[in-house]
């Protein structure tokens, strides 16, 4: 069994877990799991970003990132800026180029300025390790670089370049930890053995949750949150409605993430804390999907598609 692989439905599920967590913690349902998600989701990025790399080379690295990660965040941006009535050059450049690291906008949108500079330094990086000819020392190098940069946003949270509702400095590890379970992918171990490692992941994890349930966000509390569903996959073979649900969520990850601090900061400032707020929770969500689909399904089949055919 190969203990860090991820296939591409698990990625899947994996992804719709993640934005669950998301909106669990923004609707306060499971007090800061989106920590746990936003985790998941950089370690999950870091994860494909890195296969994607080594399976297809680095030619279209910045063609994918930006027609599919930060074009739709511009256009979302766009929205930002007229909804939340941002004013001046400055703050209007940094929303819309995703570099609104005081959050200017939207609350949610530091994880945009948090991945774009996680890109930046991967493919640094990765064109670094190149001058080696061996190909394990390449990763080694790759590895040991992404790590070593890491603490450097912890230093740019202290220094209040990121906002500090961001909770960012919880997050740092989790993108070079997902390029290490890339290259460690083809690790194979006896499939028992695997099986009890990941329950044994699975106890230790919830137990440090429910010890720890009240306390503040932080680093471990993240690891446990984004590791429990891992660990989870690994013992439970999903299939099903809840595999399509999950999956489908997985599909629409990110434009959910793109709009849901929209409607969140809406629903937190004139539906908060009123009578059936359970019933406006489960609308505030319906409205989110419905346009999440409906925005992502549009960018697809009009401008992404139009790039992909235009840009070599």
């Amino acid at each position: 069994m190969k203990v860090f692989e991820f296939k591409k439905n698990e990625t899947l599920i994996l992804k719709g877990i993640a934005i669950l967590f998301v909106l669990l913690d923004h609707l306060e349902y499971y007090l800061l799991s989106g920590g746990g998600g936003v985790a998941l989701f950089l370690l999950l990025s870091g994860y494909g970003i890195n296969q994607s790399c080594e399976n297809k080379g680095m030619d279209f690295f910045w063609r994918k990132r930006i027609i599919n990660v930060w074009l739709p965040y511009v256009l979302i941006g766009i929205f930002d800026v007229v909804v939340f009535r941002v004013e001046g050059v400055r703050s209007v450049l940094c929303t819309l180029i995703g570099l609104d690291f005081d959050l200017i906008a939207d609350k949610t949108m530091w994880y945009i300025s948090f991945i774009l500079s996680w890109y930046i330094l991967y493919y640094i990086m990765a064109m670094c390790s190149k001058l080696a000819r061996n190909p394990k020392v390449r990763r080694g190098v790759l590895i040991i670089g992404l790590f070593a940069v890491a603490p450097v946003f912890y230093w740019l949270y202290n220094k209040g370049v990121w906002h500090f509702s961001s909770r960012m400095n919880c997050c740092v590890w989790f993108f070079p930890l997902g390029v290490l379970m890339s290259c460690l992918k083809d690790i194979k171990v006896n499939e028992k053995l695997a099986k009890l490692l990941w329950f044994a992941v699975l106890m230790a994890s919830s137990a440090f949750i429910l010890r720890n349930y009240t306390s503040g966000a932080s680093t471990a509390r993240a690891f446990a949150i984004s590791a429990q569903p891992i660990a989870a996959l690994r013992l439970v073979n999903l299939n099903g409605k809840v595999s399509s649900l999950l999956s489908w969520l997985g599909k629409y990850s990110y434009p959910i993430y793109l709009v849901e601090g929209i409607f969140w900061q809406t629903r937190n400032g004139l539906f908060w804390r009123l009578e059936m707020q359970a019933f406006i929770d489960i609308a505030f969500v319906a409205v989110v999907l419905l346009n999440a689909v409906v925005f992502w399904e549009a960018y697809q089949k009009t401008i992404s598609r139009y790039l992909l055919d235009k840009i070599p």
